[in-house]
């Protein structure tokens, strides 16, 4: 069809147009019927003008499509920039403010690490002046621990020392001890004592058969008292070391610790501390701790004796008196030959009998003439030795400045048979120690001695 106007267009003949009839290229022809109907526009601003083709040059015709201008356009086609943009600029923005967020966060962590750095100085300072006092507090321990170990070695030791001076001194005197009598100095203990006459007593109980015990001593009377006396001391000395007066508290003691043990059995720990003594309750008595913290028990119960006075109790110093002048005036009655030796002997052996838990117990008083004298309490278990009790005692304190000065100053002693001793009777005394009345109405499982003993009644002159 181009070939064909052009080669119309192009004849020779036709030099002179019809006005009437309009030629156009091709491509810039338009339809004259559309639908629907498009809008008049220039050629100009249409459809721009382009060369023409050349004769034997083929070119594209394009045709107009009616449906491709009516084509409702899609959000994709005209909006799609513009939302890419919006979303950018979303995008922008939240990642702007995450910035902003975590900038945020930094700095709260800082200050929060800060704060926790802080307190942490502050908890290191305040723990290092803690450990600082303790360290002072356990060297201050250590410190009175060691003076306290010393001073109870010394004490041990003075202690030792002073028994084995006396012990020698003892062995000195009695190897050069001069007679009894010498200790009066001038005047013979004899003349202090007003004995005129002395005659047994017959009594149906002094007829007992022959002796079926031996007879024992009153030293070892004394014996059992002391060791029941030591029995209560060292549960006084537990009360105050241990804190123990109950059978519960020693259900719940604890004892040392394994590691403070173990590190004494290895050499590098302390051992037992005289401060805080604890047992070691998983071995027995004989493993190296407990050994060391009975020695420091000894030790303390050796001061703890000496300041308490434990053993020289009220009974035992009168004991020890009577004993001392019974045993003495009866030395001097052998050396002198006096008349009246058989009344020492039987006043020594009523007070060696005895021991120290036969004597009665007293309560200091004043008379009207304000003299000092004892209120003698009766002791219910035990026969009438009053009589015999007041001879030892007068001749005590008619020869005050010959005995020993230990215990009480000598007092003249006032039965009082109103107020009873609460001390328990002594078991195995020969049968005329003890109180008809009282003994009949005892158990058949109270032991008693059936060591003869002769009492005797003896008279003493009154000035």
């Amino acid at each position: 069809m181009s070939r064909l106007m052009t080669f119309v267009s192009s004849h020779p003949d036709d030099d002179n147009p019809d006005p009437s009839v309009e030629s156009y290229s091709l491509h810039e022809l338009r339809p004259v019927h559309t639908y629907p109907p498009q809008p008049i526009t220039t050629s100009v601003h249409a459809y721009p003008p382009k060369p023409a083709a050349l004769p034997n040059e083929d070119f594209a015709m394009s045709l107009y499509n009616p449906w491709e201008t009516v084509r409702r356009p899609r959000d994709g086609d005209i909006d799609r920039p513009t939302k890419v943009l919006l979303k950018e600029v979303d995008q922008s923005a939240r990642l702007r403010d995450n910035v902003h967020e975590l900038q945020y966060s930094k700095h709260e962590l800082l200050l929060r690490k800060r704060y926790a750095q802080r307190n942490a100085n502050s908890q290191e300072s305040e723990m290092q002046s803690v450990i600082d006092q303790y360290r002072q507090k356990l060297e201050s321990l250590e410190l009175k621990k060691v003076e306290a170990i010393t001073s109870l070695e010394q004490q041990h030791h003075n202690k030792i020392v002073t028994l084995q001076s006396q012990i020698r001194q003892a062995q000195v005197a009695v190897s050069v001890s001069p007679p009894a009598w010498h200790l009066t100095g001038k005047k013979p203990i004899a003349t202090c004592t007003n004995i005129i006459r002395y005659s047994p007593i017959l009594d149906e109980d002094s007829d007992s058969p022959v002796d079926e015990e031996p007879q024992i001593a009153g030293s070892e009377y004394f014996t059992d008292v002391q060791r029941r006396d030591n029995k209560a001391n060292v549960c006084e000395l537990f009360k105050v070391m241990f804190h123990l007066t109950k059978d519960e508290d020693y259900m719940l003691y604890s004892g040392a610790s394994r590691e403070a043990v173990t590190s004494f059995i290895d050499g590098t720990g302390h051992g037992p501390d005289p401060l805080m003594l604890q047992w070691d309750i998983t071995a027995t008595h004989k493993s190296d701790w407990n050994q060391r913290a009975t020695d420091i028990l000894l030790s303390i119960y050796i001061s703890m004796e000496e300041k308490n006075h434990w053993v020289l109790t009220c009974r035992a110093t009168k004991f020890e008196t009577r004993q001392k002048v019974t045993s003495t005036l009866l030395s001097d009655r052998k050396v002198t030959g006096k008349d009246d030796l058989p009344v020492w002997v039987y006043l020594n052996s009523i007070v060696e009998t005895l021991g120290k838990d036969g004597m009665s117990s007293d309560e200091s008083d004043v008379d009207d003439c304000e003299v000092q004298a004892l209120r003698l309490k009766s002791m219910p278990w035990r026969a009438d030795f009053s009589h015999e009790m007041k001879i030892v005692d007068a001749q005590r304190f008619a020869g005050a400045a010959i005995f020993t000065p230990r215990g009480s100053k000598p007092a003249k002693c006032l039965h009082n048979p109103k107020r009873e001793s609460l001390q328990p009777a002594v078991a195995a005394l020969p049968r005329a120690f003890y109180n008809p009345l009282w003994l009949s109405k005892q158990r058949s499982t109270f032991k008693v001695s059936n060591t003869k003993f002769q009492r005797m009644e003896i008279m003493v002159a009154h000035k």
